[in-house]
């Protein structure tokens, strides 16, 4: 589905992805309809919203409709279906329509998710998995231009509706906003890339390698005004491909990290669908001081830091 349909036509999407285009697919008005009354007969769990947390990987199905010129949004996973016009939560109890939505996914889909089956999506990983390449230890730079992260309540407008699925971790970490789709590095339709093919269309979209080892976290601010770092790492490895004689490794999904300034010079992230976060992966909610020692229930692979400055980025969705 092209990006510019995506906020005007009715969709399901299931939501698997940092920052790669989670796959979606529409249906009949007929469906739509049949699925809201379907999910407005649930019976009511609880009036409140807090049901996404962040753990870098499946974060249920979500549905998509446009009404009267307004956009709504079901978020159905862990047995919870969130609705953005009211913010109640319903029971899906047995997780039931959840399963039936997933495995509604397109046969052509199937490439996409790796084949990957709903009981397989819905087990807990261990939360196990570091960023490699990311050196412990490393000081980190204070930068004036750094944004500031915005804890809830309030949410802020990268956690409301419909900015919190209008945005993934790229446009969040560069700090640009979207009323349209997820910004893709390099303006291109996403593809499986290596770590050498991302970091050229980083550099094509105007980001600034912080040197000639990007790998190396700068203990100094960019003298380009209002500049902030990100941290740009490759997950989900699929297999390998030839580059300048060398087998390298493929990754089918990327995940970005900003420096704040909040924090004492925190990262924070947004994975996907996901709220906005200075935690990773531990229940306990750990802040991002420090990527080397960061947890994560996925393996992220470092590509590099950069430097992100306004009015030089060409940050938005593929053209």
């Amino acid at each position: 589905m092209p990006a510019a349909t995506w906020t005007t036509q009715n969709y399901i999407g299931i939501r698997l992805f940092a920052g790669a285009p989670n796959p979606r697919w529409a249906e009949p008005q007929a469906f739509f309809d049949a699925l809201k009354r379907e999910i407005l007969a649930l019976p009511i769990r609880v009036q409140s919203d807090k049901y996404l947390v962040p753990n870098s990987w499946y974060g249920g199905v979500a549905v998509h409709l446009v009404e009267g010129g307004k956009r709504r949004l079901f978020v159905i996973h862990a047995e919870h279906v969130f609705d953005s016009a009211s913010e109640v939560v319903r029971l899906d109890a047995g997780r039931h329509l959840e399963q039936r939505l997933f495995r509604a996914l397109p046969v052509n889909f199937m490439a996409v998710v790796n084949k990957l089956e709903f009981q397989n999506a819905i087990v807990v990983l261990n939360e196990e998995k570091s960023v490699i390449g990311a050196a412990p230890g490393q000081p980190k730079p204070s930068c004036e231009g750094a944004p500031v992260f915005q804890p809830a309540p309030p949410k802020s407008k990268w956690d409301r509706h419909p900015g919190i699925s209008d945005n993934n971790c790229y446009n969040y970490a560069n700090n640009e906003f979207s009323n349209i789709d997820d910004a893709q590095p390099g303006r291109q339709g996403w593809t499986p890339v290596t770590e050498a093919e991302m970091h050229a269309r980083l550099i094509s979209d105007g980001l600034v390698a912080v040197g000639a080892n990007p790998k190396t976290l700068p203990a100094h601010c960019s003298t380009a005004a209002s500049a902030h770092l990100i941290a740009v790492c490759l997950r989900d490895r699929r297999g390998t491909r030839l580059e300048n004689g060398v087998q390298q490794p493929v990754f089918h999904d990327y995940h970005c990290f900003r420096l704040d300034k909040s924090g004492g010079g925190r990262w924070s992230h947004k994975d996907g669908e996901s709220p906005s976060t200075e935690n990773d992966n531990r229940e306990a909610g750990f802040p991002l001081d420090n990527l080397a020692t960061a947890i994560f229930k996925l393996e992220h692979v470092l590509v590099g830091y950069y430097w992100s400055i306004p009015g030089t980025r060409n940050i938005g969705p593929p053209v």
